[in-house]
């Protein structure tokens, strides 16, 4: 891209410079930005960045600032010299005290030379075909091998031979300046001497190939190579002018710079000179082209910048006609120029040439004229009126000047003046209102409320209406009946120092002291519509406007009191927009104020500009707007607007930038600050910048002049974000400044955790699910055992009861002892009935309700038989739970053993006692009983119950007991 865009300029400038041969120049100094005035060497890089050196340090320049590299960047001591390079890889190399650095965009790196001599001084660096980077020195030419400078061996035979400067030969020798001689070499050792110097006083200072062409030069002449041999360059204007160094551009232009003399340029046969006085240059060392078209070249007094120029222009203390400022100017209808000075008359231009009025009037007319001369007009008989700063009215007939300061009823003051060719009057201003002359009479044209004011301009509009404005912001209209209207309201605009103008027969533009510029149409009702508001947020030099003119190309140029401005109106799908190009020192405008500039167009469409320090002749039709787009780079991306360790989400990066590749960052980074830079070394102002994020949103979003960019809480995705710019005139950015990332998802957005979580909530639901299903078979097995229980229990009971009872009608015999059993099957009933109802009441649920359940039974049963007992129970039982089938089977057990201690075992006295720990409730009876021998079996059910009834339980039972010994009873169950 960057040759393309070179090529372009080149065939842009190379057109100029056949047309006009003088020169823009801007001198960069400390004021600047630059580290150091002595300038040693310059390069322009493969990014479109112009690099220098100097005593100061390392700089490169955007085109708007510098960015200084010093010692505490890195950078060796004294990074001076007369040659620096960029390789290949975009790497610059330079040389450092003793020794040669290179630049990888962040960080200096030193590279040690092998067998150092005692002192080393680097005259030239430069890069081979294959790459290798070289340096010379008086004591040789160095290479770079893995790492370390080696001494090439050139001359074997001549040890002590000098070196000062080499470049290599596209044949594959290398030449060597070996300051009396040009001796050429190749790698086989081969050599010829091709030159030697013919003054044994005289030195070769430089050997430069640049452009395809090989110059050697000494103090007093400079030498081309053609044929394997030295030839005189034009030694008829260079010899003893102290040559320096010399450079050919990518035009075939030939400069070359002197220590006193300046710089000379060689355009084909023709030559100029390039010393301006005020500049004082000396010692021009070194020059380079950027990617644009404009020379540099370092000087010991700052970093110079030439470009070619089509204006003329005309200094107060240099032009041959009045060297006095120019505070006014006008057109006749023929054409004819006229500007007015602060002192000494006024100046008119006509068929090409500046003719003072001192040089045309007679010696009265000049004194009548000599001061400051404020505004001119022309009426119908070809006279010239005009006003000056003591208030006279002047009219010139011929070469006589006569004052018509008589003639006014109302003193004038200064006012602007305009004819109207259509009723062949002359307005003027009066502190009442406006002044007409006509054949010489004056009338007033009363204005209400307008005392204490002054007009400020006039202007006719293309129905032929009278428009006029003035110093304290009021605007009037007069129509076709005379009558004067304000239109603030109907404008939108009051209160403000403000100048009109009717341009393009449609358009009307208010110029304001403080609010920019305002922009107007007339539609067929007579209504006006504001077009724009145009303002320094839009691109103007400053808000404070003086006045402005059409170059009749749909275009316009604004004169403010920080510059010069260009407004160039065109559609854009179908819809009017405009843009802005600002001029200053680029393009010559060197001004120290600009608070009288004005601006007047002539009859070529040529723009005239007078300030305070120049006159300026602008061919529009010659100059070519500046329509090369800029190079754009991204410089930095942040995390939380600071440096961020990219090295953690990125394994790659950028050459010299050093920006990550394809970052990947956290769902948690998603903040990113992006600074970037459009490189453009003409006119740097006004650079607009768009960008767009494909993925995202394909359009490009604009961001006007701003360069910085913050994105803010982005959502997980690929992004690739393009970013381009471009000139008021120029195209977008040929290629755009890019940067991808990726943004992860939070593991809890990614398919495999949501997958999980469904997993995991069917999990629970299956589970919740399998509880209640539990839930219910349980309560169905509870409910099937409380069946069974009554159906075995009460069932039978009651079936006893009715056989007693059957029994008892039949046999009166036995009736009493039927009528007992009836009443103990009962009483059987009543018990069982009472044991299902606790058993399955969840008032029960604490171990405390079974325990008092126990002490009731054991009380009611061992006081009944006189068995002394002992019932101990953990208060920790309180709080303990358990489900109501354990609770039952807890209790009928204890009753089973109770019942069976109270039949069988004669004891005389038993222990009850229930502990707990963490997850365990254990409980203990123990009688002094005559106890049974347990390997033989039960007749009865009353222990398998016991059994049975732990098992479901899960319960640990163990019944310890031998005849004559006693029986333990112990039950352990978990519990919560």
């Amino acid at each position: 891209m960057f040759k393309k865009i070179v090529l372009l300029s080149s065939i842009i400038l190379m057109s100029s410079l056949a047309i006009a041969q003088h020169f823009n120049y801007k001198l960069y100094t400390m004021k600047d930005g630059l580290p150091g005035l002595d300038v040693s060497s310059i390069i322009a890089d493969s990014r479109g960045y112009i690099w220098v050196s100097s005593y100061g340090g390392l700089s490169r320049f955007d085109g708007s600032t510098f960015k200084n590299y010093g010692m505490n960047d890195g950078l060796p001591q004294y990074s001076g010299g007369n040659n620096f390079i960029e390789d290949s890889l975009g790497r610059i190399w330079f040389p450092s005290k003793n020794n040669v650095t290179c630049f990888d965009g962040l960080d200096f790196k030193q590279y040690p030379i092998e067998n150092p001599p005692a002192q080393i001084n680097i005259n030239a660096i430069f890069q081979s075909k294959e790459g290798r980077i070289r340096f010379v020195t008086f004591k040789g030419i160095y290479e770079l091998n893995n790492g370390l400078w080696k001494r090439m061996n050139l001359f074997p035979d001549h040890p002590d031979m000098l070196y000062n400067y080499a470049e290599e030969l596209e044949d594959g020798f290398m030449m060597i300046n070996c300051l009396d001689s040009i001796i050429k070499v190749n790698k086989d050792g081969y050599f010829e001497t091709i030159i030697r110097c013919k003054n044994a006083d005289e030195r070769f200072k430089t050997l430069t190939k640049t452009n395809g062409q090989i110059f050697t030069s000494t103090l007093n002449h400079l030498y081309v190579y053609k044929g394997n041999r030295f030839e005189l360059f034009h030694d008829d204007i260079l010899k003893d002018k102290n040559i320096f160094f010399e450079f050919i551009d990518s035009r075939k232009h030939l400069w070359v710079g002197t220590i006193d003399n300046g710089i000379y340029v060689f355009i084909g046969d023709k030559y100029e000179q390039i010393n301006p006085k005020e500049l004082k240059l000396y010692q021009i060392n070194k020059f380079a082209e950027d990617y644009e078209g404009n020379i540099w070249a370092t000087t010991s007094d700052g970093l110079l910048k030439l470009s070619p120029s089509y204006i003329d222009f005309y200094p107060d203390e240099t032009r041959t006609f009045n060297k006095y400022d120019i505070r006014s100017s006008f057109k006749d209808k023929e054409g004819t120029l006229y500007f007015g000075h602060t002192k000494g008359g006024f100046t008119k231009y006509q068929n090409g040439k500046f003719i003072d009025s001192k040089d045309v009037l007679d010696k009265a007319s000049n004194e009548l004229i000599d001061d400051w001369v404020q505004g001119f007009c022309m009426d119908n008989k070809k006279n010239l009126w005009l006003f000056t700063n003591d208030n006279n009215l002047i009219r010139i007939i011929g070469n006589k000047a006569e004052d018509m300061s008589a003639k006014w009823k109302l003193h004038p003051g200064s006012s602007p003046m305009l004819f109207d060719s259509s009723n062949n009057t002359i307005y003027a201003g009066n502190p009442y209102g406006i002044t007409k002359i006509k054949d010489d009479k004056f009338t007033v044209d009363s204005i209400p409320n307008f005392f204490g004011d002054k007009i400020t301009s006039f202007s006719l509009d293309s129905l032929g209406m009278l428009w006029c404005s003035t110093m304290k912001g009021k605007i009037f209209m007069k129509n076709n009946k005379g009558e004067y209207t304000r239109m603030n309201a109907q404008l939108g605009i009051d209160s403000i120092f403000l100048t009109i103008q009717w341009l393009d027969n449609s358009s009307l533009y208010i110029a304001t002291n403080g609010k920019g510029i305002y922009k107007y149409h007339r539609t067929n009702d007579n209504k006006y519509v504001l077009d724009y508001h145009i303002t320094t947020k839009e691109g103007l030099p400053s808000d404070i406007v003086f006045n402005l003119t059409s170059d009749n190309k749909n275009s316009l140029r604004i004169s403010t009191i920080a510059g010069l401005a260009h407004i160039t109106f065109h559609k854009e799908n179908d819809k009017e927009t405009y843009t802005i190009n600002k001029y200053g020192e680029q393009q010559g405008f060197n001004n120290k104020s600009y608070y009288y500039a004005n601006l007047l167009t002539d009859n070529n469409n040529d723009i005239w500009y007078g300030t305070d320090e120049y006159l300026a002749h602008i061919p529009t039709n010659k100059i070519i707007e500046d329509t090369i787009p800029p190079i754009i780079h991204i410089e930095t991306v942040s995390l939380f607007n600071s440096n961020s360790n990219w090295g953690r989400y990125s394994k790659a990066f950028s050459n010299f930038y050093h920006l990550p590749i394809d970052p990947v960052l956290p769902y948690n980074q998603n903040d990113i600050s992006i600074d970037f830079k459009a490189i453009t070394l003409g006119n740097s102002n006004n650079i607009q910048y768009e960008y767009k994020y494909e993925g995202k949103d394909s359009s490009w979003i604009k961001t006007g002049t701003n360069s910085h960019l913050l994105f803010a809480n982005l959502s997980p995705g690929k992004y690739n974000l393009s970013i381009r710019s471009k000139k008021p005139n120029s195209e977008w950015s040929r290629e755009t400044a890019s940067f991808e990332f990726t943004i992860t998802a939070p593991f809890y957005s990614t398919w495999w955790f949501k997958l999980f979580i469904v997993l995991f909530i069917s999990s629970i639901v299956y589970a919740i699910y399998r509880i209640r299903l539990n839930q219910v078979i349980q309560l169905q097995e509870i409910r099937n055992k409380i069946a069974s229980n009554l159906h075995d229990d009460i069932g039978s009971t009651l079936n006893s009861i009715s056989i007693f009872s059957e029994v008892a009608r039949k046999d009166s015999n036995q009736r009493d002892e039927a009528l007992e059993m009836i009443g103990e099957s009962s009483r059987q009933v009543i018990e069982v009935m009472s044991d299902i109802v606790w058993s399955i009441n969840p008032k029960n649920d604490s171990f405390e309700k079974i325990i008092f359940r126990m002490k009731s039974l054991s009380y009611n049963l061992l006081n009944a038989k006189k068995i002394d007992f002992i019932f101990k129970s953990d208060e920790q039982l309180n709080k303990k739970k358990i489900s109501m089938q354990d609770r039952r089977n807890v209790y009928l057990i204890f009753k089973e053993a109770i019942n069976n201690l109270v039949k069988y075992s004669e004891a005389t006295r038993v222990s009850i006692n229930t502990t707990c720990s963490d997850h365990s409730i254990k409980m203990r009876i123990q009688d002094n009983g005559i106890g049974f021998d347990s390997t033989q079996p039960s007749s009865g059910n009353g222990l398998n119950n016991m059994k049975k009834r732990a098992a479901e339980m899960n319960a640990q039972l163990t019944i310890d007991t031998a005849p004559n010994h006693g029986t333990i009873i112990e039950l352990n169950l978990k519990a919560k």
